[in-house]
């Protein structure tokens, strides 16, 4: 909560550094290939978020479905923020018809949110951190699983829990179909290369050191049961074993870029509830950006939503957070 310093300092100030804090929040929220794809525009009450399209993952995501994702879930962090510090936080959705990367402006109220929900995950932002490990076995509580659903509805989105073995196999097998397209695409296996990294000086990408799944042949193999290695990109794809784990389908009834941005703020939600169950959570999206595997996955289940990330779920070991670039890449103060 805000402290409150009558008349010492013009409110005008506090409102900035709510602003300025919350968008501190805002970028340790995940990114495809931690691309952090996200600027902040602070001024006065306000607090503007725009895409950063020049790191846009365009093999992998040529429509920019991710980078509007990753972006609704730093939105998400921003408001969790400002409602933990006691402030209103009201968004306006691509405000601005004429500029596509302004994405969204959050306005910054003094008094506190007439029904707070969100205040009580501000804790779990700097605790979540993707999977990128094997998972223990064993099925997610059923009642965490409804948590999650419902934190997906309150976003606007739609998260649907694969309980059928039947469907959890089709899902996998889907999913390492694309595997196989993708990895035969030398302009993916290029772009993957760059978004995999062993600098540990580096402030994006994936660190390869991170991941156990990441696996170079050096006769340690540690990845996690289900996956195996692609020699071309070294990067492990799921394969059919991966029905048995806890998989979930995120998507929205409509699929435009405002509707992106509600996944993104309902992933994000999902993320950070089952952060505080304790669930670890790996999000698995390159394959809903493949042309034709999105419609063949939409059928194969019965979707009437249309998907946009699949999640595995389940309890897993703890995997140390992405590395973030400098505040100062990324917050720009205007006023």
């Amino acid at each position: 909560m805000r402290a409150h310093h009558e008349g010492s300092v013009e409110p005008v100030t506090y409102l900035a550094s709510a602003a300025r804090r919350a968008a501190q929040r805002a970028i340790l929220a995940p990114s495809i290939f931690n691309t952090q794809p996200w600027q902040f525009v602070i001024s006065d009450q306000m607090l503007d978020i725009y895409a950063d399209f020049k790191r846009q993952l365009r093999v992998l995501d040529p429509q920019a479905r991710q980078l509007h994702i990753s972006c609704g879930c730093a939105i998400l962090n921003a408001r969790i923020a400002l409602e933990a510090m006691g402030y209103t936080a009201t968004r306006e959705w691509l405000p601005d018809s004429r500029h596509p990367a302004h994405l969204a402006r959050i306005r910054i109220e003094p008094e506190p949110p007439a029904q707070p929900t969100l205040a009580a995950l501000d804790e779990l932002i700097a605790l979540r951190a993707s999977n990128y490990r094997g998972f223990i076995d064993g099925e997610v509580p059923a009642y965490v699983v409804r948590e999650l659903a419902a934190a997906a509805e309150t976003e606007h989105a739609v998260l649907i829990p694969l309980v059928a073995p039947a469907l959890r196999r089709m899902t996998a097998a889907i999913c390492e179909q694309a595997a196989e397209l993708q990895n035969n695409d030398p302009a993916y296996r290029a772009e993957t290369r760059y978004w995999t990294t062993t600098e540990l000086d580096r402030s994006d990408g994936i660190l390869e050191s991170a991941a156990s799944r990441f696996w170079r042949g050096s006769g340690n193999d540690t990845r996690p049961q289900g996956y195996r290695c692609n020699p071309h990109t070294q990067w492990a794809q799921p394969t059919r074993s991966t029905a048995e784990q806890c998989l979930l389908v995120l998507g929205t009834v409509s699929d435009e870029p405002l509707c992106w941005l509600h996944a993104g703020e309902a992933l994000e939600r999902v993320l950070l509830v089952a952060t505080g169950h304790q669930i670890a959570a790996e999000i698995q999206s390159p394959v809903i950006e493949m042309p034709h595997i999105r419609p063949q996955l939409r059928k194969a289940l019965g979707l009437s939503i249309h998907p946009h990330v699949i999640l595995r779920v389940g309890r897993g070991t703890s995997a140390p957070p992405s590395r973030r670039r400098r505040p100062g890449q990324m917050i720009h103060d205007r006023r």
